[in-house]
C-alpha cells in the first residue's frame, strides 16, 4: 500500500550501531525511558523528586502538592529538563517501591520509631517534544534506555531483586 518508489527508513540508527545512548533517535522498535546516573553508589535510576509538604495554591489546601503537581514543578525546576514537553497520564502512580532504612538511618530519620524508610511512587510521563537540556555537573551519565537495557544495568550494579522491580514496572 505504499507509493512506487517510497522507501522507508531503516529502523537500526547510526545511534543504534554507535550504542549512543544519549539521543532519542535509537531503538526505534521499542519504548525508551530516561534513566539517569546520579553516582556509583545509586547507580542507574529514573529520575526522582521529593514531594512539597506544604500547599502549593489554593485548590490544594488540605495537604501538600500532588504527584502531579511535583512532577511538573521538578521538569520546570530542573535544568536538564525544562525544556522537554510532557503529559502525565493520570493522577495515580504506576508503581511504589519500599526502601528500607538502615539502622544508622533510621535512628537519624525516625520520630520514636514511626519510620522504617521510605516510599518512592513512580508515574508514568509520556515525553511529547523537546530535548534534554544542559546536564547537571551531579549527574555522571544519563540516556534514553529500553527496558532490557535499563532492567541490566540495575542487575549488574544492584543484584537481581532490584531488576525484576524494573522489568515488571516497565
Amino acid at each position: 500500500m505504499l507509493p512506487e518508489g517510497y522507501k522507508p527508513a531503516p529502523r537500526i540508527t547510526e545511534a543504534d550501531k554507535n550504542n549512543i545512548i544519549q539521543t532519542l533517535d535509537r531503538k526505534l522498535p521499542h519504548r525508551v525511558y530516561l534513566a539517569l546516573r546520579p553516582n556509583d553508589e545509586i547507580g542507574w535510576t529514573l529520575p526522582i523528586t521529593d514531594l512539597n509538604p506544604m500547599p502549593t495554591s489554593k485548590s490544594h489546601t488540605l495537604g501538600g502538592e500532588t504527584f502531579v503537581d511535583a512532577v511538573k514543578r521538578f521538569i520546570a525546576s530542573n535544568k536538564m529538563l525544562k525544556d522537554m514537553d510532557i503529559r502525565c497520564l493520570s493522577n495515580c502512580p504506576m508503581a511504589v517501591e519500599a526502601i528500607p532504612y538502615n539502622l544508622e538511618t533510621e535512628k537519624d530519620k525516625s520520630e520514636n520509631g514511626k519510620y522504617f524508610g521510605e516510599k518512592v511512587f513512580y508515574m508514568r510521563v509520556q515525553y511529547e517534544e523537546g530535548q534534554v537540556g544542559k546536564v547537571d555537573k551531579t549527574i555522571h551519565d544519563w540516556g534514553w534506555l529500553e527496558r532490557s537495557e535499563m532492567v541490566d544495568r540495575v542487575k549488574t550494579e544492584k543484584g537481581e531483586d532490584a531488576s525484576l522491580f524494573y522489568h515488571y514496572m516497565l
